[in-house]
């Protein structure tokens, strides 16, 4: 049996699901409950050697008022991921560099742009009941320079990325090999 491919360029999923909801309220709520299911201990893990973020504002990774609920909501509605592949039993996001850095805004509640974008595919997978697992990867000119950034080392550490799925342009054709 041959496994249906869909691809989506610079995918907002949560935008998608939500745009012509009456349930907007309801959500922020429920994407609250499930991030703090979800990452209960993200906040913590950051903050670890070797991945520790100086100066982690009292918000970033934390989700208990309704300020923070109505900010993660805002993040994950804006949360675009450049590269997905759906197919029956997957979601692989992926993230395209060339030598810029991965965002980083002390400001958001979620800082880091590849962790952010993890959790928004996860959140919405288990928002719409989907038995799917979430691959990430990253695609770039180097790939040997993508596994030197902090965001990159922390996803591997999770057990989130799989350094076999950080590739060059050229590596690209073996992504959904034993995912």
């Amino acid at each position: 049996m041959t496994d249906e491919i869909e691809l989506l360029l610079f995918w907002k999923g949560v935008r998608d699901y939500v745009v012509n909801r009456d349930d907007k309220e309801e959500l922020k709520k429920d994407f609250a409950k499930r991030y703090n299911s979800l990452f209960p201990n993200l906040r913590r893990c950051i903050e670890k050697r070797p991945y520790k973020v100086r100066e982690l504002k009292d918000h970033n990774y934390v989700v208990e008022k309704l300020e923070q609920q109505i900010e993660l909501y805002k993040k994950l509605r804006n949360t675009e991921i450049d590269i997905v592949l759906e197919t029956s039993d997957h979601l692989f996001i992926g993230e395209a560099k060339d030598e810029s850095p991965f965002n980083f805004s002390r400001n958001n509640v979620l800082v880091h742009q590849l962790i952010r974008e993890y959790v928004m595919a996860r959140i919405l997978v288990d928002r719409l009941d989907l038995d799917k697992k979430v691959v990430p990867f990253v695609v770039g000119d180097n790939a040997e320079n993508l596994k030197n950034y902090s965001q990159v080392k922390f996803m591997c550490n999770q057990g989130w990325l799989n350094e076999e799925r950080i590739l060059s342009w050229k590596g690209i054709a073996n992504l959904t090999r034993n995912p």
